[in-house]
């Protein structure tokens, strides 16, 4: 009697270890649009988070107001503002809970995505208003939509 109660103990601890490992592996193996590739930053922006998708390219500058660098990285993202490009900045203070939907992985970021809301290029850390400007222009040439 005994034996067979240590052998039904067993297999309800093992079979709901494997069960928790099971849904903790298949969380992690889930891909929202918003999940980090290997470069660390996300490879997908929901538009709606951050504009109304009326101008084709977004530029988004995750940033904190204890940032020191992203004070430079903010005037070189502001440059590239135009009438097919949004940017938008998202301060952690203002929203964290963006930061964490989008795990960024530090600040500053800046993620340019297209209509789709794809990130076509991103930079981790300081990085110029020249480099910006050459990863949207080749975003731009790379794009299928012509219109883009």
């Amino acid at each position: 009697m005994l034996g067979r109660l240590l052998v039904t103990v067993a297999a309800v601890v093992g079979v709901g270890g494997f069960s928790w490992w099971w849904q903790r592996r298949d969380r992690r193996r889930r891909s929202p649009v918003h999940a980090p590739d290997r470069t660390g930053w996300p490879r997908q922006l929901h538009r709606g988070d951050f504009d109304d998708g009326s101008r084709p390219w977004l530029v988004v500058l995750f940033s904190s107001r204890t940032c020191g660098s992203c004070d430079r990285v903010r005037a070189a993202v502001q440059g590239l503002a135009a009438p097919d490009t949004r940017v938008v900045e998202v301060a952690y203070q203002d929203a964290p809970d963006l930061h964490r939907r989008y795990e960024v992985p530090g600040v500053p970021l800046v993620l340019v995505a297209g209509p789709d809301g794809v990130v076509e290029a991103g930079f981790l850390g300081p990085v110029t208003e020249a480099e910006l400007s050459e990863a949207l222009g080749r975003a731009r040439l790379a794009s299928p939509d012509p219109s883009r």
